[in-house]
This record gives structure tokens, C-alpha cells and sequence, in this order.
């Protein structure tokens, strides 16, 4: 598994070396993970203030709050040893470099303390030379394919090519998978269609054992009712699969609903939505992909909504959600904008 993230800000850069990645804030973790990379923690802090620091005309310097900074996160499938998996990090730091065209500056950190070690790295927003780094380093096809070809390329390299246990323990785990999978698309083109409301088709019995075990997981997520001997898939099974899947704390969002109703994906189509944020998820936390509210809309509806921009809203603010288009070369073709709202003014606006 390959994942990437971005952050924006000199003090999320700041935290996510310091507390994050050397898991300073979990307790329970005994044995901190030691950062390594290619250049110590300490020239990598100083590089990050130094190329943040303005001058002004009069002679005084400030800060800038902004510090792009990028985010890789890396999840063998096999177990391995600290020294395999930091082997392993820099040829692929290496491979990312010389296609993307940059010298990156980078610290990594081996996390343990979940069933799959991984390892965290971050990369500073200007390379070794100099060279600032584009605000989007590595294209979409990176992101979600070649990262992946880099990692197994290398890793085959280290550890050999995966033996029969390891591919069907991986098969196994997918059945399990709070994402979209290859069952997944077996079950979508095997439905038979229904009229029922609310479901977008039915699967009789399979005979396959690992289609079986799939739709009874989906039925697990309440993507699936099994009645009169099928299995009925949700209009939206589809949809909310790729969502937990890009989303990693939609999930976990759920418990902040303090209705009977269900969690709503925010989509661009539902327009201007008001309400008040009762939880704040950001990317400074290393297990946060994606930074999103949960909103209690004043229509007494839950949404998650979310943004890849910083969001420094708490819980408890009124807001107003929307969408607005791109400016410039922002590659996006819209962006979610949480805009406070004030009391008086939200008091106009319900009325």
C-alpha cells in the first residue's frame, strides 16, 4: 500500500517531524521510532525555517505560516526488518526522484505499533538544490499506480518474488477490505435488477466462497441485506466503498451522528449547506489522509465534508458549506469552502 497527502503549514510541518512521526504523543508506544533519511532531523528543521523567513524593506523578519510539505505513507504487505524497510525507503526516495526530476530532502520513520509495520516519510517543500517543489511534485498517475509499481519493483528486488501464503493472505485480507475490490466488481456485474427502493440489485446465493464471505462483510457495513435467500447490495454500495476507501475517517465519523440518521457524503451537487461542526479532522495527525468536518446541518442531517485545504474551524462553529471553482492552475475542478459564519448573521440567514 502507497499513500500520499500534503500539508500546508509551517507548524503542521513542524509537528508532524516532531510529535507524529516519532509518535511522541501515543504513551503506549515504548520503543519510539528513530527518524532517518537523508539528512539529519536537525539540518532538515533548519532548512524549512531558513526558506520561510521574509525580510522585510525596514530591515524586520517574520515568518511565513505557509511550509508545503508532502507525505508518503508505505505498508508492505510482509513483515520485515528495520533495516529492510529503511533499505527499501530510500530506493524508493531514489525512483521517486528521478521521475519527478527532483533531489528531494526527506525523513522517514518506521511505525510498529499496527498489524502491518509501515513506514512514514516526509518530504520538505524545496529539494537539496534548492528547487521549490511544484505545489502538486508528483501527477495523479503517480499517485495511484507507478507508486505502487516503484514499491513492488523494489521490494521484489530486497525480498523476492511474493510465495503462494503471502498472495493469498493479501487475497484474504481484500475480502475484509473497507474499500472497493476486485469482488466487488464481480458482485456489480452479476446483479440481477430489482424494483425494490433503496437497493440497486440482488445476488442469489454464490458458490463461491470468498464472493460469500464478501457480500456478508458488505452486510457487516449495512451495504447489504441478505433476505429470502439474496442478497440485496444498496443503491449506494458502490459509491460509499470508494468513499471509505479515499476517506480513512469516514468511518470513524460515524459515531459523532447523534441520530438515528445515516452519515451523508458531501457531494458538489447538494450546494450551500449551513449547520455547526462537531468534529475536526486534520491532516497533522499521521492517521488522518484527508482534512474534513463532521457537520450537523440545521436540517438535523449529518455530513461529512471533505476539503483539501487546512481548516481551522473548532468544534462547535456555525458554518456555511459550498463550492466554488479553481483559481488559477489549481487542477481541481472544484473546492470545498467551510466558511464561518457569524452569530447574528446565522440568525438571519435561518430565518
Amino acid at each position: 500500500m502507497a499513500k500520499f497527502r500534503f500539508g500546508e503549514t509551517l507548524d503542521g510541518h513542524k509537528q508532524y517531524l516532531t510529535k507524529y512521526m516519532v509518535q511522541k504523543n501515543k504513551d503506549e508506544v515504548k520503543n519510539k521510532p528513530v527518524l532517518f533519511g537523508n539528512v539529519t532531523k536537525e539540518e532538515y528543521l533548519k532548512r524549512i525555517y531558513t526558506e520561510k523567513k521574509t525580510v522585510f524593506k525596514n530591515g524586520k523578519t517574520t515568518w511565513k505560516k505557509n511550509s508545503p510539505y508532502f507525505k508518503w505513507i508505505l505498508s508492505p504487505e510482509k513483515t520485515l526488518d528495520d533495516d529492510v524497510l529503511q533499505e527499501f525507503t530510500k530506493a524508493f526516495m531514489t525512483r521517486l526522484g528521478q521521475i519527478s526530476g527532483y533531489e528531494f530532502m526527506y525523513q522517514a520513520a518506521i511505525h510498529r505499533d499496527t498489524a502491518h509495520p509501515h513506514v512514514h516519510i516526509v518530504i520538505n517543500g524545496v529539494d537539496m538544490n534548492g528547487k521549490v517543489l511544484k505545489k502538486r511534485p508528483f501527477t495523479k498517475d503517480v499517485v495511484k499506480n507507478y507508486a505502487r509499481e516503484i514499491c513492488q519493483e523494489v521490494l521484489t528486488k530486497f525480498c523476492g518474488e511474493r510465495d503462494y501464503e503471502l498472495k493469498q493472505a493479501a487475497r484474504e485480507h481484500r475480502v475484509t477490505a473497507e474499500r472497493w475490490t476486485e469482488f466487488d466488481q464481480v458482485i456489480k456485474e452479476h446483479l440481477h435488477k430489482t424494483n425494490e427502493e433503496g437497493y440497486c440489485g440482488y445476488m442469489k446465493k454464490p458458490l463461491d466462497g470468498e464472493i460469500k464471505a464478501r457480500l456478508d462483510f458488505l452486510e457487516k457495513l449495512q451495504l447489504a441485506e441478505y433476505k429470502d435467500n439474496k442478497y440485496f447490495l444498496k443503491s449506494n454500495f458502490e459509491e460509499m466503498l470508494h468513499v471509505y476507501g479515499r476517506y480513512n475517517t469516514f468511518r470513524d465519523a460515524e459515531k459523532y451522528v447523534t441520530n438515528n440518521s445515516d452519515l451523508q457524503f458531501y457531494k458538489p451537487e447538494m450546494g450551500e449547506i449551513h449547520g455547526t461542526v462537531r468534529h475536526v479532522y486534520t491532516m497533522n495527525d499521521e492517521e488522518v489522509w484527508t482534512n474534513g468536518v463532521v457537520l450537523e446541518a440545521e436540517n438535523g442531517k449529518f455530513y461529512f465534508v471533505p476539503s483539501y485545504n487546512p481548516i481551522y474551524d473548532k468544534e462547535g462553529s456555525k458554518v456555511k458549506i459550498s463550492q466554488k471553482k479553481p483559481d488559477g492552475d489549481n487542477r481541481r475542478k472544484e473546492q470545498t469552502v467551510i466558511e464561518k459564519v457569524q452569530e447574528e448573521d446565522w440568525d438571519i440567514e435561518r430565518e
